[in-house]
């Protein structure tokens, strides 16, 4: 799937772009079960913005692969930050509880630990 990046029109020095995706899905790597996840990304634009139609189509190829959270989230992160080049960037993953365990993992690009 290509993500779709376009120019961005920035009317002033900082914006907050957002967006909200419910649900997505994706699949356990164990039982193979599907795993629904609200996904909330909160960027400030630099040259580029991603068009929501291709941030929709994106998540949505994660329905039939099996991943776990933690690597759903750090690849839609990666794959954004590395496409958009985002001054800032936040991707949010709050999945429904499994096995009585409610996970919601977060991506940010100012609490990157250095290597």
């Amino acid at each position: 799937m290509k993500t779709k990046i376009i120019p961005a029109i920035l009317a002033c020095s900082a914006i907050l772009a957002s967006a909200n995706m419910v649900p997505a899905s994706t699949q356990t790597p164990a039982s193979g079960y599907p795993d629904f996840a609200t996904i909330y990304l909160e960027y400030i634009p630099d040259q580029f913005v991603v068009e929501l139609k291709a941030i929709k189509l994106y998540i949505n190829t994660f329905m039939h692969r099996n991943v776990s959270h933690e690597a759903s989230i750090n690849e839609i992160y990666n794959t954004l930050k590395d496409k958009l080049k985002p001054k800032w960037i936040k991707v949010v993953g709050d999945f429904n509880p499994r096995g009585n365990v409610h996970t919601v993992i977060e991506c940010r690009s100012d609490m990157v630990v250095p290597k």
